[in-house]
């Protein structure tokens, strides 16, 4: 797609009724993303993170604070 294609698919996408769910696929078509992706987000089967996995709260209120010391970027 070139700037003039996307600018005029951006233009269509603000002038509809917004819609939370599916906004951000509408969005990400606007930039030339294939239909065949697009399935793939909307299932949300592709998120191989680890992040979940290696997060372990703390005692501490601060989930930042826990992200770091979960990392091992504090003492804890």
């Amino acid at each position: 797609m070139n700037a003039v294609e996307i600018e005029e698919a951006i233009s269509k996408l603000a002038e509809q009724t917004f819609d939370a769910e599916e906004f951000p696929f509408a969005f990400l078509q606007a930039f030339g993303n294939k239909e065949t992706a697009l399935k793939r987000l909307r299932k949300g089967e592709s998120n191989k993170s680890d992040w979940a996995a290696s997060f372990r709260p703390t005692t501490s209120t601060s989930p930042s604070l826990s992200l770091a010391r979960s990392r091992r970027c504090l003492p804890r």
